[in-house]
C-alpha cells in the first residue's frame, strides 16, 4: 500500500508500508516468518538547475520460531546541477548512507525452507561531472 504526490512545483513525495506473513510446511516442519517494510522516496527539482532525489526504505524481519528480530535500513541520496542552456552537469550521490551489510529473506520449496542473506555494498560516495555533446 502506497501514497504519492504529484506537483509540478513542489517536491513529490511516495510512502508506502508493506506487512508479509510467510508460513511453511515442509515435512511436517513449520517455519513462520513476517515481514514490516516501510519505504519513502523524494524528488523534488528547485531553484534553477537543481534536482535532489532521496529514498530511504526500513524491513523489521522476524523469524517466529528462532524468536529472532532483524532490522535493516536503507538510504540513499542525489543532488544533480545543470542548466538547461549549459552541456555540463554535476552530481553527488550516496547510496547505502546507513552502510547496511546485508539484507535477509525467505523462501520455500516442497523440499527445503530457507533464510538467508543478501550481503550488499557498503556506503559509496561518488561525484560526478556529465558533459551532453
Amino acid at each position: 500500500m502506497s501514497a504519492e504526490t504529484a506537483f509540478k512545483n513542489y517536491p513529490n513525495i511516495e510512502i508506502g508500508y508493506s506487512k508479509a506473513f510467510n508460513h511453511y510446511n515442509t515435512y511436517g516442519v513449520v517455519s513462520k516468518y513476517e515481514n514490516d517494510g516501510l519505504f519513502t522516496s523524494l524528488e523534488y527539482d528547485f531553484l534553477n538547475g537543481f534536482i535532489f532525489n532521496a529514498d530511504y526504505s526500513g524491513d523489521h524481519y522476524r523469524n517466529i520460531n528462532k524468536q529472532s528480530t532483524t532490522r535493516f535500513y536503507s538510504a540513499n541520496a542525489s543532488l544533480f546541477y545543470q542548466l538547461s542552456e549549459s552541456p555540463w552537469g554535476f552530481e553527488i550521490s550516496g547510496t547505502n548512507l546507513f552502510n547496511t551489510p546485508y539484507k535477509q529473506s525467505n523462501s520455500a520449496t516442497s523440499f527445503v525452507t530457507s533464510d538467508s542473506k543478501t550481503f550488499i555494498l557498503p556506503r559509496i560516495i561518488l561525484f560526478k561531472i556529465a558533459y551532453k555533446l
